[in-house]
């Protein structure tokens, strides 16, 4: 992952992206408003997946259940990014059961 090339995408900036001090620039990863976010999928990769085979991954980051783990799902088209989420983090069916009402981190690859 490259920071100058990472795209945080929330509906508040602050809820992501540490705020620098007036006239300082940030050096965190970038933000922009889920809005903008497909207009700009749109406008640059006009179906490219089409036709592709695509992996949804349910993942948590820590143990499944701990009050400690934050869940997500990733969508990706490589094979290799789902090998590299077993190894990182725990993904599943359990995962998707644990998910339920809470908070999930949405992630596209």
């Amino acid at each position: 992952r490259v920071e100058s090339k990472t795209v945080i995408c929330t509906e508040n900036e602050r809820d992501t992206i540490p705020q620098p001090a007036e006239g300082v620039k940030g050096q965190l990863g970038h933000w922009i408003s889920p809005k903008n976010m497909e207009a700009a999928f749109e406008e640059r990769f006009p179906g490219c997946m089409r036709g592709r085979t695509m992996y949804v991954i349910p993942y948590s980051m820590g143990p499944v259940g701990s009050p400690l783990a934050k869940y997500g799902i990733q969508v990706t088209d490589s094979a290799y990014v789902v090998a590299s989420m077993r190894i990182m983090t725990r993904m599943g069916a359990n995962v998707l059961d644990a998910i339920g009402e809470d908070e999930v981190v949405k992630c596209l690859h």
